[in-house]
């Protein structure tokens, strides 16, 4: 059976249906003033980020701040406008370990290039000095002559030299030097200039240490009034580096210097002055004229020596070198001895 709808529940149903459309309208109206609100705290979000962008660009010490407390994450990146700072912070490690690596590779290049030097100076001195030894050995020996009219009448042993030998090996060799107490004992040389010898050898060979040789001034035979004898100051007391000792106040002044000729005479000097001058002094010159000149030159700036007369000067020999080990310096230091003897030794 079907029950027939009355006036009532018509009325009812529309009443229902009213109230429905109220409400969905009531919530449509809701939700439309939630997504207001939303968008006015959104753009106040929005507006207070740019606000807060502004104020890290004008305060680098937030910058600074916000840079030290980044977590690094390959996964993020910094904001845009502090992108350089962070990328600078992210490599300065790198460029201060590829300065000191630089700076670590050019020490090493520098300690062995001091190596390298300080070996090759050491092997120079040892060969200098085999070389000096090798010399003394082939061309020197010692012989017993009896000598009773000369300053050494009570010594019996002198050089003999094998000039033979010696000047065939080399033709410039002029003559050999002694000087009892020290470790000068060398042939000597005289070139065509004074710049033959100053880095050659007996053998003319290039060497840092050079020979002992007479200026080119002078006469061979050793009779000009002075005779100037040149060598290098070396370090490992070599050549004449005995003549600045002595200069210095280093080493006892020796008493006499011997001058072997090949012709079989001995000249014996006395050590007379010990001085230092300048390359441009006149004591440089084989002949000033006069006695006088030179005695008072000689007496210049004497710093040790024994006491002698200006009647005492016969011929004179000067050994020169350089007053330090830097050769540039213009200082020299100088050993004066006059002639006392001369010994047939033939």
């Amino acid at each position: 059976m079907y029950k027939l709808a009355t006036v009532n529940d018509f009325k009812k149903k529309k009443t229902n249906h009213t109230q429905t459309s109220n409400t969905i309208k009531e919530n449509q109206l809701h939700q439309e003033q939630l997504s207001n609100e939303l968008d006015f705290k959104l753009n106040d979000y929005i507006k207070k980020s740019k606000q807060d962008a502004e104020e890290l660009k004008e305060k680098p010490l937030v910058q600074t701040i916000f840079i030290e407390n980044w977590n690094i994450d390959s996964s993020l990146s910094a904001p845009s406008d502090i992108e350089p700072i962070v990328n600078d912070k992210i490599n300065k490690p790198n460029k201060i370990f590829s300065i000191r690596k630089l700076a670590v590779i050019i020490c090493l290049i520098i300690f062995i290039y001091s190596g390298y030097n300080l070996v090759s100076i050491f092997l120079d001195y040892r060969s200098i000095s085999a070389m000096n030894e090798s010399i003394r050995e082939r061309y020197i020996t010692t012989v017993i002559i009896e000598n009773n009219n000369s300053v050494f009448s009570n010594q019996t042993y002198f050089l003999d030299v094998d000039w033979s030998a010696l000047t065939m090996r080399n033709p410039d060799v002029v003559g050999w030097i002694y000087v009892p107490n020290t470790n000068i004992n060398y042939p000597l040389l005289q070139g065509p200039d004074n710049e033959r010898y100053l880095r050659r050898d007996l053998d003319r060979n290039h060497s840092n240490a050079g020979s002992l040789f007479v200026a080119a001034s002078n006469d061979s035979r050793f009779n000009d009034l002075n005779t100037i004898i040149y060598g290098h100051n070396m370090r490992n007391n070599t050549k004449f580096a005995a003549v600045n000792r002595i200069a210095n106040g280093r080493q006892p002044v020796p008493e006499y210097i011997h001058i072997y000729l090949p012709n079989g005479i001995l000249n014996v000097y006395r050590v007379v002055s010990i001085n230092k001058i300048t390359t441009a002094s006149n004591l440089y010159r084989s002949a000033l004229g006069s006695l006088d000149a030179y005695y008072q030159l000689m007496q210049e700036g004497r710093v040790n020596g024994s006491s002698f007369m200006k009647e005492d000067i016969n011929r004179i020999i000067t050994l020169s070198t350089c007053g330090a080990y830097n050769a540039n310096t213009h200082l020299r230091s100088v050993i004066y001895a006059i002639l006392v003897d001369e010994i047939n030794l033939n």
